[in-house]
């Protein structure tokens, strides 16, 4: 048995890397390459084109290929020869097409990669990862390269266009999430619309941002299980192991759009395009997942004493930090923001009100996001959300911080047993391919 709590480490590039949940997807774009080297990625990859048909007029063409490298081989790359270019008057021709103040226009070839590179690490996102950005985008890139015999620019200089980072929280058993997302079912993020999956997830998405928290339990079931059990790179108590594991954990997702990135960028670095690899630090990308969590939650700022969101507790909170009139006031406030949600009580109340009295709340520290509907599991009610349980990077309840299952491999060993793994498989593959030609 091993401790998940540990700050383990494996060597990628040369490098010992200390394995956090962090970053999961990203997507790069590179400088230009060469003619040669484009072709040399086309030869291995499929030619995808939209065509006019009124015209003949071809739309767009791009190159894409999964390359092995990761359990389910998706490691996606993109073959382009056209971007958008900003200009000042609109324009169009055969060769360009207008999007806003921009029109699209012929260029000298680049590629663009996406990839898990959490799951390029370990095979899985159930746990692990590091938050070291650069080197993450420097192994997927490296893959790259080995994968398909070509030379590509130095990572530093790509731009990214997307990155992923997420948190995991284990709260003992599924039955707690699901008691959670019950409680989240009015769930409020200003100005977007939030969607629910049942009592096992919720998202919200954006041109700049996309927030998702989800059981990662039946995700892992329904997607990665069956993948990871056919391709054999895991065992199978390892598997089961796993699949325990997830049953027990939530998975809090926040996906940094290009829009923001380059936004985010232009104020502190001037860029007119999205920031590069170079730029991009494990301080920007949790700050951005702070603000996007307690748009949320609404919770956890304000105020270094314990939350609370149990009805007696809310009680007596006001009346400790408010005068009487006031407190009964703002509880009903509360009442009414956990009874009915918060953008139904926002219509109810004035503006100023409304602003004033959420304000109020978070200086008293209490949640108003969550209901306080009785859940009822089985017709029996049931507490099993922890009191103290929030969704922020330092609550006690995240990963790496607790006990894993038995039976989980040491991480420090995980990259380099993984990859001895994928070899083989790959080494099996080549050998089948030979004998059925012969």
């Amino acid at each position: 048995m091993v401790t998940i709590g540990q700050r383990y480490a494996v060597h990628i590039a040369g490098k010992k890397v200390v394995l956090l949940v962090a970053i999961d997807t990203v997507r790069l774009r590179s400088p230009y390459i060469t003619e040669e080297a484009a072709q040399l990625i086309e030869s291995q990859s499929i030619l995808r084109q939209g065509i006019d048909m009124s015209t003949g007029e071809r739309i767009y063409s791009i190159t894409t290929g999964d390359l092995d490298g990761s359990y389910d081989n998706r490691i996606s790359i993109q073959v382009k020869r056209d971007e958008f270019v900003s200009v000042k008057g609109k324009q169009s021709g055969a060769n360009t097409r207008i999007r806003g103040t921009a029109i699209k226009m012929p260029c000298k070839p680049y590629v663009e990669v996406e990839a898990s590179v959490h799951k390029l690490f370990l095979g899985h996102n159930l746990w692990g990862g590091t938050d070291e950005f650069r080197l993450c985008c420097a192994h997927l890139i490296d893959t790259v390269e080995q994968s398909l015999g070509v030379e590509l620019p130095i990572v530093d200089v790509w731009l990214v266009l997307r990155v992923d980072i997420a948190y995991i929280f284990r709260l003992m058993s599924g039955e707690a999430i699901e008691e959670f997302f019950y409680r989240m079912k009015n769930g409020y993020y200003p100005r977007r619309d939030v969607r629910h999956d049942g009592l096992h997830g919720l998202f919200s998405v954006s041109t700049t941002t996309m927030f998702k928290m989800y059981h990662k339990g039946p995700e892992f079931k329904k997607h990665d299980f069956p993948k990871l059990r056919k391709k054999e790179i895991f065992q199978t108590d390892e598997l089961w192991d796993m699949l325990t594991t997830a049953n027990d954990l939530l998975r809090v997702e926040v996906g940094i759009k290009g829009k923001k990135l380059k936004y985010d960028f232009n104020k502190t670095h001037r860029y007119e395009h999205e920031p590069y690899v170079i730029d991009v630090t494990a301080e920007y990308l949790q700050s951005v997942y702070d603000k996007e969590v307690y748009k949320i939650m609404s919770e956890g700022k304000k105020n270094d004493d314990k939350i609370v969101r149990d009805k007696d507790e809310v009680h007596r909170r006001l009346h400790e930090y408010y005068k009487p009139r006031l407190a009964k006031t703002l509880f009903g406030a509360w009442l009414q923001m956990t009874t009915y949600g918060l953008e139904q009580y926002k219509e109810y109340a004035s503006k100023s009100t409304y602003y004033r009295q959420k304000e109020q709340l978070e200086i008293a520290g209490v949640s108003f996001q969550l209901s306080n509907d009785t859940y009822e599991l089985n017709g029996a009610r049931k507490e099993l959300l922890p009191q103290d349980f929030s969704p922020f990077r330092d609550n006690k309840y995240r990963l790496p911080d607790l006990q894993g299952p038995a039976g989980t491999y040491e991480l420090e060993l995980a990259h380099e047993k993984f990859a001895g793994k994928l070899r083989a498989i790959n080494i099996k593959k080549e050998h089948s391919q030979q004998r059925n030609a012969q």
